[in-house]
């Protein structure tokens, strides 16, 4: 063995020697055990938030956790211990409850209030009893692993164990999240240290609290929603020779000025076609921003046909706009999906972004609804495809 390695050894021997004062690394631990539980229960709320209709959730305010839920405000104090809960563990935050109590009942807070104890230990035989008794507050809840009954708090994540059975439970709870660009143990681990930074005041959380609006922001979700075709018209009428929506050319053409009836065709025709069509209107949206909106839209679709499909495993998060494409071309492929795309107002995208988008995805089909400009001569030219114009309605069409 060399000298470094010798010295290498005997350094990694001496890291793993007894600590000076055991007792005092283990109230650090048991400190930090605490913290990372409280932390992990914060994320566990902001995971099932939308679901269950949390408007606001406030770490580190008056409480550890506070929820704002439809008319009610709940107020969460989080207790860890290495033995059963005692009534002294719970007769502060009894006190502060009593106070918060009386400022809801004087209009000083709005909401009814509703207070809970999540703990990780079942309660002493002392603090059955009182939990037992008359004299107990009918507005405070004490939640503990395992205990019966849940209709009081079903609404709030579990008690767990411990920080191994916190973590557990989360990291089920993110796998269900639909279009997060990265794993659900990483995504969960994310949302703790965004918990503490809440905690600490640390922006953009300076008032402690998390929104509805935050959430697909911090669960770093690729799309919140989807576009949808404009809904055809109710007496809708078809055109001369109207064409299908799908057809043997892979890229089309549908050109024609405003009010020529493109998209009410390719809404009317989506509805009756068999296969799958995304729609997707370009509006006002920057050239270079193009490739990843759509992105964003194929992946939601594609995510809906496959429940569960966890983002991240059809587009890696390094992935560009122009590779996460071709990784939903690669992916419909694989599934047999065989969608239509149909880009309306394409003659506002750069004909240059419009060729590298359709060349890096050669397993989607394109439809571009187009205005008859300048622009379009140049996408005929780098596209190598000729345009299309919808006929017009005949005489009996126009007469009704």
């Amino acid at each position: 063995m060399s000298y470094h390695s010798e010295e290498l050894r005997n350094s990694m021997s001496e890291s793993t020697s007894p600590k000076l004062n055991p007792a005092q690394q283990h109230v650090i631990e048991s400190v930090h055990r605490g913290f990372l539980y409280q932390h992990l229960y914060a994320t566990g709320c902001l995971l099932i938030a939308e679901s269950e209709d949390f408007k606001r959730v406030i770490v580190e305010g008056d409480e550890d956790i506070e929820l704002l839920r439809h008319s009610v405000h709940a107020y969460i104090q989080v207790k860890t211990r290495s033995r059963t809960l005692i009534p002294t563990d719970l007769a502060g935050a009894m006190k502060r409850f009593d106070h918060l109590r009386r400022e809801h009942a004087g209009g000083i807070r709005s909401g009814s209030p509703a207070f809970y104890f999540v703990a990780n230990q079942p309660p002493g035989p002392a603090l059955a009893a009182e939990l037992d008794s008359d004299q107990w507050p009918a507005d405070i809840v004490v939640v503990w692993p395992g205990m019966e009954g849940t209709e009081s708090h079903d609404f709030l994540p579990p008690a767990w164990n411990d920080v191994a059975g916190a973590v557990e439970w989360c990291i089920e709870q993110a796998d269900r999240i639909r279009f997060r660009k990265t794993s659900a143990d990483t995504l969960v681990w994310k949302l703790a240290a965004t918990a503490m930074l809440a905690a600490s005041g640390g922006k953009p959380f300076e008032n402690h609290t998390f929104t509805l609006d935050d959430l697909p922001r911090i669960f770093e979700q690729a799309v919140a929603g989807l576009q949808e075709f404009p809904p055809a018209p109710p007496n809708y009428r078809p055109q001369i020779d109207e064409p299908s929506i799908r057809s043997e050319r892979r890229v089309r053409m549908i050109v024609g000025f405003s009010g020529a009836g493109k998209t009410a065709w390719a809404a009317y025709a989506a509805q009756h076609s068999e296969s799958l069509c995304i729609y997707y209107d370009v509006g006002d949206e920057p050239s270079p921003a193009v490739p990843t909106t759509l992105a964003n839209e194929l992946a939601a679709a594609f995510s809906i046909l496959a429940p569960g499909k966890p983002l991240c495993e059809i587009i890696p998060a390094s992935a560009s706009a122009n590779n996460a494409l071709g990784c939903l071309s690669r992916y419909a492929g694989q599934h047999e999906l065989e969608p239509v795309v149909v880009i309306d107002n394409a003659h506002r995208v750069s004909a240059s972004v419009l060729r590298s988008m359709i060349e890096v995805a050669p397993l989607l089909r394109f439809v571009l609804l187009c205005h008859p400009e300048e622009s379009i001569k140049e996408l005929e030219a780098l596209l190598g495809v000729r345009r299309e114009s919808l006929q017009g309605w005949n005489d009996d069409a126009v007469a009704a």
